[in-house]
């Protein structure tokens, strides 16, 4: 209550105002909905709690080393925005930042996933951990973090809590609930509210698809690449050109802004227009028909094509 804090999601298995498979950040200076997590996806429809505008980046993959360099780039462009935010907004400033970096992951998995943690500490210049149920990551994290400062000179500081009696594990079936339960919440709208997107079909040289790739098994997570004159890190391993195919009915599409004539690093840093669905793909006619929430035409906006969300079934059976 009297506060305006910046929120921040890193955990691109799930979305915060948006879907799954971005990096985004919000400021949540109004009520927030109870009954969801963060509350429900922005719309331009009535609503009894006032909407929230996230920046989103669109990463397209479950994990943080799945690419570990496209990973990085997005959460650098992400930071500079969050901290200009903070430093324009005295609101903002004095309430602070909250960023949630999701649960760590179990195997080899986990030792890399410090790694990122440390990352996001130094680009946000985090000066409070706070560790939820393990004291073994707690642990870790205070052995890692000791005696450490931020780019300001305050001392980072790990605090250790205790998980509530009543908490319970979501399993993997949960969770694959949620994010068709958000993709369907985004076109379709809930219970609460419902929206009505609209059919077009595409022929596919009029659209620009870019593939996010995994990265290969011995790239290295240090956000190396090819460095050019301008001093910009490049790699091609984070986006490649796709060409329209049936590999890509059901799945969803992020809008880039940026413009089909821009490079390849352009559209790859580019934020989020908003999230379109390939309904289905005729590959004799080469035309694609595509589920949008608005009548617009794509236009010249490249679409980014990722591997999470997974398929779904069919949202117009």
């Amino acid at each position: 209550m009297g506060r305006q804090p910046l929120v921040v999601n890193t955990d691109s298995r799930e979305g915060m105002l948006t879907l799954p498979g971005t990096l985004s950040a919000a400021v949540f200076a109004t009520l927030i909905d109870i009954t969801t997590e963060w509350g429900s996806l922005p719309s331009s429809g009535a609503s009894p709690i006032p909407v929230k505008l996230p920046l989103a980046y669109y990463y397209g993959l479950p994990q943080s080393d799945d690419n570990p360099k496209l990973f990085k780039r997005l959460l650098g462009r992400l930071a500079v925005a969050a901290t200009s935010r903070l430093a324009e907004d005295p609101d903002v400033k004095s309430a602070g930042m909250l960023i949630d970096t999701g649960g760590v992951p179990t195997g080899t998995r986990g030792v890399a996933y410090y790694d990122f943690v440390a990352h996001i500490v130094a680009e946000f210049s985090v000066n409070i951990i706070i560790v939820l149920g393990s004291e073994r990551v707690s642990s870790e994290m205070q052995k890692r973090f000791a005696g450490q400062t931020t780019s300001v000179g305050e001392t980072v500081t790990v605090v250790g809590l205790d998980k509530s009696g009543g908490v319970m594990d979501r399993d993997e079936a949960f969770m694959q609930s949620i994010r068709e339960s958000a993709i369907r919440e985004y076109f379709f709208g809930s219970s609460k509210m419902t929206l009505s997107p609209f059919t077009q079909q595409v022929d596919f040289a009029a659209v620009s698809i870019w593939r996010i790739n995994e990265a290969p098994a011995n790239s290295s997570a240090d956000g190396g690449g090819i460095t050019y004159d301008e001093g910009e890190t490049r790699s091609p391993d984070m986006l490649e050109k796709a060409e329209p195919s049936m590999m890509m009915q059901n799945c969803v599409l992020a809008v880039a802004c940026a413009s089909v004539h821009d490079p390849p690093d352009t559209i790859r840093d580019a934020n989020v227009m908003g999230f379109v669905y390939v309904a289905d793909v005729d590959e004799k006619r080469h035309r694609l028909r595509i589920l949008a929430p608005v009548s617009a035409r794509l236009g010249d906006r490249p679409l980014l094509w990722g591997s999470w969300p997974e398929h779904m079934v069919n949202l117009l059976i």
